[in-house]
């Protein structure tokens, strides 16, 4: 699965994706050709070593996952505060949970 490199995929899918929330974050999601998927962290989340930590965390949990399930979509993950103290496991759990409502 590749990521998203342009602002403007981030723009369309912020303005008209759809939204699956939990205690982890938000998912925002569009149909499309492809698959694609970014990341974004705000500040509130903390300094820029948890906020990258975050992101590590949540491409491997990704990666984890069977892709077949985000096939055909752009989507982009926005974490919430306390999602960089859950174990792993939790975190890839939980995103799978949102995955599956898609």
């Amino acid at each position: 699965m590749k990521s998203i490199k342009s602002d403007r995929e981030y723009k369309e899918v912020l303005k008209t994706g759809k939204k699956i929330r939990s205690k982890v974050g938000t998912i925002l999601y569009v149909n499309a050709n492809e698959s694609k998927y970014g990341i974004i962290t705000s500040k509130k989340l903390g300094s820029a070593v948890i906020r990258n930590r975050i992101k590590r965390r949540i491409k491997e949990a990704l990666k984890a996952i069977d892709f077949g399930i985000m096939e055909g979509k752009i989507m982009v993950f926005i974490p919430n505060k306390g999602s960089e103290d859950l174990k792993f496991s939790i975190l890839k759990e939980k995103i799978e949970e949102m995955l599956g409502a898609v």
